[in-house]
């Protein structure tokens, strides 16, 4: 018994100042927030939001993306799949969708590596989760912007992904041909490189004043450590305040509100990790040994100036940022507790 609460104890202590870190960059290539960002075409995005709310297809529209993309020279391809459920039970046994992917190939290298930026597609009639049209807006304008710079080392993929994790499971099996069964998929008509890192995009509207980072995939794997540090920080340099589920308002731990949000931090992520369950599409890339994070656009109640701009910029860095890469992540942790946006307890800490 004594044993038992010794360890709660312990537990309430992690998120105290004395008992973890603060964050830092462990991959100096990475250069977060270094690289001058010059995005300004987040003036198509309305109009790219209006085309999209226009079609009101519930199904992703195939053919309009592959000519956004043809029309940007890039490669474009479409991927059928079917997923049938294994229990009777279910009344709609069979899901069916279409993913969409566009290759912007490296300009400077033989696009031996790649990076991916992934939007799920949820349409306006989506009655359990918002609508991804901004998301996909500027996931478009971005890879018009991109494919205008010479600078990038690694192939781009564009990656539009319907129904939810079966789209996404069907692609990446199908990219490294991994045959899985209960997905009948077809084959991919082109490839990029070796896929270091992904990006998810999950952005209601414009009109956002954080970015919520997920962070937790299947069985509570996680990313590189360093690929949140990265993400914030260049979050807070173009105006995006970064957030996790239950974001601390402050490093002063003096403050008995702030230690309270702290360990609701550290006792959300640990549930998170016990359950299993992959919060976003980047869960699926981690299972692939491909770090990934997904932004989740967390709508503001009280500004109604577009966060357009930033948004575009911010990921404009973080592809910056990936594109220094010179070899996989490996420097920082990739299990780790996190009490606050811009502090964490290593391994070493919380299983002892």
């Amino acid at each position: 018994f004594l044993l038992y609460v010794i360890g709660i104890i312990w537990l309430l202590a992690l998120p105290l100042d004395d008992y973890n870190d603060g964050c830092y960059i462990s991959e100096n290539a990475l250069m977060p927030a270094m690289a001058h960002t010059h995005y300004n075409q987040f003036r198509d995005v309305n109009g790219i939001t209006e085309d999209l709310m226009k079609m009101s297809s519930r199904n992703v529209p195939a053919k309009w993306l592959l000519k956004h993309f043809k029309k940007l020279g890039f490669d474009a391809y479409t991927q059928n799949f079917t997923f049938r459920q294994p229990f009777n039970y279910v009344k709609d046994k069979t899901i069916t969708g279409t993913n969409v992917y566009g290759i912007l190939r490296a300009p400077r290298k033989a696009g031996t590596e790649a990076i991916v930026l992934n939007v799920p597609y949820r349409s306006i009639h989506n009655i359990t989760q918002k609508s991804t049209h901004a998301g996909l807006a500027l996931m478009i304008s971005l890879a018009s912007y991109f494919q205008t710079k010479t600078y990038w080392s690694k192939d781009i993929i564009f990656l539009v992904t319907e129904k939810e994790y079966y789209g996404l499971q069907a692609w990446l099996e199908s990219y490294y041909g991994i045959p899985v069964s209960g997905i009948e998929r077809e084959e991919l008509g082109g490839r990029g490189g070796s896929i270091q890192s992904a990006i998810t995009l999950e952005i209601p509207s414009e009109y956002v004043e954080s970015f919520n980072l997920k962070l937790e995939g299947i069985n509570g794997q996680l990313p590189n450590l360093d690929v949140f540090n990265m993400a914030v920080r260049i979050c807070q340099r173009q105006g995006i305040t970064p957030t996790l589920p239950r974001p601390a308002s402050s490093d002063n731990y003096e403050s008995p509100n702030a230690y309270m949000a702290s360990l609701m931090t550290v006792l959300t992520m640990m549930s998170k990790h016990a359950i299993g369950i992959p919060t976003g599409n980047h869960g699926l890339f981690l299972k692939f040994h491909i770090e990934a994070i997904t932004l989740q656009g967390v709508l503001s109640d009280r500004s109604y100036s577009s966060k357009m701009p930033n948004m575009g910029r911010a990921v404009e860095g973080i592809f910056r940022s990936l594109n220094n890469l010179l070899e996989r992540f490996h420097a920082s942790y990739f299990f780790y507790v996190l009490p606050s946006e811009h502090r964490y307890i290593s391994i070493g800490l919380n299983s002892t």
